[in-house]
């Protein structure tokens, strides 16, 4: 599978993955359930690698489901009208190629074909398949109102609490509670019947394979936000399959380890913007003390970017398996039945929580087994300390320091440092170019700042970006909004 089509299979990926997951705590025969299975996966995956060449394309940022079916149902109508067919054959041709195998999207499939003739005469003005898609309001301009960049939400998270207690008030938050509901309801969407079951399945993840205390705080937010906490189950499990960020480690003349990084979400249908709408900053305490900040989204407990101050800072990137989908799947299959595997997100929470230096973390996320592949990026408090471990399921594969003055700085993205990035991807070369023209002599965390919001490090898939100095205990947060069309 090419890199961009497994971006947007991360949805198909959740599905067929917690049925798999199912079926592990189950002990049923993988083959059998795999067969069971196969035609809704298939189905998805051609669904998201058609919404993929539509986004790609397109002038719509991130796009909804609606959106994503009118992409691909006006490029199909467009290329059917170059073979001069009717409209009656065009309606048909449409029903029997896209809107018979879209399953539970099929209704709004069908809807689309009674606006055939509002299409073809838009596409015989030459419009574009976006414009006629904006158009038709089934499409929106991306981030026309918004200021970049924001700052977060701020919330204390007390540890002393009961688990299920310690995100009330987060997971109270109204905006929270209706970006929550969106997800939901558009996975479930997606999903059709299958959705009950997939819930189900989340339940039982949470219950039986999820750390107890992370497992209540879930369940405690979930029932705050209004949704069952199956899904905001799966919603933890989501980044083990997810996509594209950029961290970036630097060292300062006065040897001080600087941190930034963008995390960017590019699976669309709606969830770039909504993960912004979730994302906040949290100040985690025990006894009264700051023990550690993150930077998340309401109902996600692990830690995708945090750090204890004087400590450490880190953040998680993926690390994108370049052999498909499949072997994904069977190696995520073999860390569920080992049972000791973790999350990587539940190791970061776990390291932030019981180390107390740079060494003891590094050896943690360094060794830990996980339940998937992964880049751990990591800051330090004094000169040296700063690093990339690349992980596979049972230790690094590569741990890849700074060596200041000659390696000052390092830069992460989504593929391993070693090898080239692809290059329909290559956010490294522009974040190095940018740090390089930056010089050491001028790095702070403004000038950091600066190079990740380079595009197209800063990209419209970005929801969040941070800055660390683990040194004097900085650490911030911000939304992002790319302003269109985002190119440098």
């Amino acid at each position: 599978a090419e890199y961009g089509e497994i971006r947007f299979m991360k949805l198909a990926l959740i599905f067929a993955l917690s049925l798999f997951i199912a079926l592990s705590l189950q002990k049923h025969s993988l083959k059998a359930l795999f067969e069971e299975t196969k035609s809704d996966f298939s189905r998805l995956q051609t669904f998201f690698s058609k919404a993929n060449r539509f986004q790609k394309t397109s002038n719509v940022g991130d796009i909804t489901l609606d959106c994503a079916l009118c992409g691909i149902a006006v490029n199909e109508i467009e290329g059917f009208l170059l073979e001069n067919k009717s409209q009656e054959e065009l309606e048909q041709l449409l029903e029997d190629d896209l809107c018979a195998w879209l399953g539970p999207l099929k209704t709004s499939c069908d809807n689309i074909v009674t606006l055939i003739p509002s299409i073809v005469s838009m596409l015989e003005k030459q419009w574009t398949v976006s414009v006629v898609c904006t158009e038709l309001e089934l499409c929106s301009k991306p981030f026309d109102n918004h200021t970049d960049p924001q700052a977060v939400p701020t919330y204390v998270i007390n540890l002393d609490l009961p688990p299920q207690q310690r995100f009330q008030a987060v997971c109270s938050n109204p905006n929270f509670q209706s970006g929550a509901q969106f997800l939901v309801d558009t996975v479930q969407r997606l999903l059709g019947t299958s959705a009950t079951v997939i819930g189900g399945i989340g339940r039982a993840l949470n219950e039986l394979y999820f750390p107890s205390d992370l497992a209540l705080e879930i369940r405690g937010c979930a029932q705050q936000l209004g949704v069952d906490y199956g899904w905001v189950s799966l919603l933890n499990i989501g980044y083990e399959v997810s996509d594209a960020c950029t961290s970036i480690v630097a060292q300062t003349l006065d040897g001080k380890i600087l941190h930034g990084r963008n995390l960017d979400f590019w699976a669309g249908m709606g969830f770039t913007d909504t993960l912004k709408q979730l994302t906040y900053q949290a100040e985690f305490q025990k006894g009264g003390k700051t023990v550690f900040y993150t930077t998340g989204f309401a109902g996600y407990v692990g830690v995708l970017s945090g750090m204890k101050p004087q400590a450490f800072s880190m953040t998680v990137n993926t690390r994108m398996y370049p052999q498909g989908i499949g072997q994904l799947f069977y190696e995520i299959i073999a860390a569920i039945e080992e049972k000791n595997a973790s999350l990587v997100t539940f190791l970061t929470r776990r390291v932030l929580m019981n180390e107390n230096d740079f060494d003891a973390a590094v050896e943690n996320l360094s060794n830990d087994l996980l339940i998937s592949d992964v880049y751990y990026i990591v800051a330090g408090s004094k000169p040296g300390q700063g690093v990339v471990i690349s992980r596979n399921r049972i230790n690094a594969t590569d741990v890849w320091q700074l060596n200041a003055p000659e390696r000052w700085f390092e830069v992460e993205t989504n593929y391993d440092h070693w090898k080239e990035a692809p290059w329909f991807d290559d956010r490294r070369g522009p974040a190095n170019a940018a740090m390089s023209a930056m010089g050491r002599e001028n790095l702070s965390l403004d000038s950091l700042f600066t190079v990740i919001s380079t595009k197209p490090v800063l990209n419209l898939q970005t929801t969040y970006s941070i800055l660390a100095c683990p040194a004097d205990g900085t650490y911030k947060s911000y939304v992002r909004w790319c302003h269109y069309p985002c190119v440098q």
